[in-house]
């Protein structure tokens, strides 16, 4: 079918007119010799109103995108693309406050006295982009945190096996020593302390059965403080490896295996045993008041034990070393249907626009906090149906966190 050129032209000048990007044709002396519906959107957007003079459109994106104009004013002919899909900040800011935008530009010649310019607004796309590698890099960083925290687990538990074992070699070589040759020593010589006397006489033979009995008895004592001192140390290594399996589920981020039936008033006492030791060192009153009623909900018990272990350290390192006063306080009351678990202590505290943040993704208060503990607490109490808040008075006036789980 043949198509005159007449008719040809109209279809590709309607094509031109309703393309979805800005095209504009001018000569090179910057006065606009034509553009289409598109680009008439655009400039408008940039401040220039429909019925603008020519020049002042090619002014304005002079003002707006001077790199583009640059790139154009100093072009010399040679038919065909002078760039092509650049992308250039449009300064929207200065005409209309809406701030900057993102433009893809490409330009060409098509003949000595024309230049094309096509172009389009891609700001959302531009966003959504950064938005999809921003969230990449979170999580390539936030990967690099687990591997590398895993690694340090890896070798701290490492560390403790390896402590533990030589302890246990001391706990067996003092269990494999004679306590009682000393004491045989020292009954030999009180029974056979006559016949020695008259050896050396009945002063020097009561010393020396005195002296043997006074080293029998440190003896036994010593033995006996050595004895409870790596027991105390091993229960300590054993706490250290039960914290160490929390951390490594922290980091992992998993259930620990199907939900049981989880006695939340165990959870905290256990809790609390692994801090005592920090708790004193600090000087930190503890006052806990659970419950005798039954405490069991469905959940994962790690799990819970990683949120109140978070909770507390986050107390204790509230609390200022200086402090005059320095207290923790726990509750656990049962209704019949709630459980709720209070922890006050009296700490540093926070305001209201902290408070706002306080659960965020990556927000900490702490110059080595990683801003995911709070934020972990939460998802995990939410799985189990529960919810948490925290609050404050002010700063200088502690804290309270409250946890409630729905029976």
């Amino acid at each position: 079918m043949h198509i005159d050129i007449t008719t040809r032209e109209k279809r590709l000048d309607s094509i031109v007119s309703y393309a979805p990007v800005g095209i504009v044709q001018f000569d090179p002396a910057g006065t606009i010799i034509e553009m289409n519906t598109k680009a008439h959107g655009l400039l408008q957007s940039l401040g220039c109103p429909a019925t603008c003079p020519r020049e002042h459109a090619f002014e304005l994106l002079k003002t707006v995108a001077p790199a583009v104009m640059e790139k154009l004013t100093g072009a010399l002919f040679s038919e065909g693309l002078i760039f092509k899909n650049e992308v250039h900040i449009i300064e929207y800011g200065k005409e209309t406050g809406q701030g900057d935008h993102y433009w893809q530009i490409s330009a060409s010649w098509i003949d000595p006295q024309c230049i094309v310019l096509a172009f389009d607004d891609i700001s959302e796309q531009h966003q959504q982009q950064q938005a999809m590698l921003s969230a990449i890099s979170e999580k390539a960083v936030e990967q690099g945190k687990s591997e590398l925290a895993a690694d340090i687990l890896h070798d701290i538990g490492n560390a403790v096996v390896g402590l533990g074992a030589h302890i246990t070699r001391i706990r067996r070589s003092l269990d494999d020593t004679k306590d009682n040759l000393l004491v045989g020593l020292a009954d030999f010589l009180n029974t056979q302390q006559s016949q020695i006397a008259s050896g050396i006489g009945e002063a020097k033979a009561a010393a020396a059965t005195t002296m043997a009995r006074s080293l029998a008895d440190s003896h036994q004592e010593l033995h006996a403080g050595i004895r409870e001192s790596i027991n105390g140390q091993l229960a300590i290594l054993s706490h250290i490896q039960e914290i160490l399996n929390i951390q490594r589920q922290y980091v992992a981020g998993k259930e620990t295996g199907v939900r049981l039936q989880v006695n939340l008033r165990g959870v905290i006492m256990d809790s609390l045993s692994m801090l005592t030791a920090t708790l004193a060192k600090r000087g930190i009153q503890l006052h806990s008041t659970l419950t005798e009623e039954p405490t069991l909900l469905r959940g994962d018990r790690t799990r819970l034990m990683q949120v109140v272990m978070n909770l507390l350290k986050n107390s204790i390192e509230a609390i200022d070393l200086a402090a005059e006063t320095k207290t923790i306080s726990v509750s656990l009351e049962r209704t019949p249907t709630e459980l709720e678990l209070t922890i006050t202590d009296s700490g540093c505290g926070f305001d209201q626009a902290t408070a706002a943040k306080l659960f965020g993704r990556g927000f900490t208060t702490k110059s080595t906090g990683t801003g995911l503990g709070l934020t972990n607490c939460r998802e995990i109490i939410e799985s189990h149906k529960g919810t948490i808040t925290l609050t404050s008075d002010g700063p200088g006036k502690g804290a309270a966190t409250r946890i409630k789980f729905i029976l």
